[in-house]
């Protein structure tokens, strides 16, 4: 006998973020600190991937804060 298995509960609407929801589930839990793991052991190889990883990270930073103002913008209702 085949076993039903129910779908998964989604965030309710406010209620948890996406991040929130999927980190709460066993299996993109487990892949996300496994990603996280093999990327600290990565960048902690030696000092050319440490300086590589290094200024990947301090791009991205720049960048979410050059365009932070902008999707605080676009994150309110649009008026139609």
């Amino acid at each position: 006998m085949t076993e039903v298995v129910p779908p998964l509960a989604q965030p309710e609407s406010g209620c948890a973020t996406t991040y929130e929801w999927l980190s709460s589930l066993p299996l993109a839990a487990k892949a996300g600190n496994t990603v996280y793991n093999i990327y600290e052991g990565s960048k902690n190889y030696n000092c050319v991937t440490q300086y590589a990883l290094g200024t990947v990270e301090s791009s991205v930073k720049m960048a979410a804060s050059a365009v932070s103002p902008v999707v605080k913008r676009m994150d309110k209702p649009s008026k139609y």
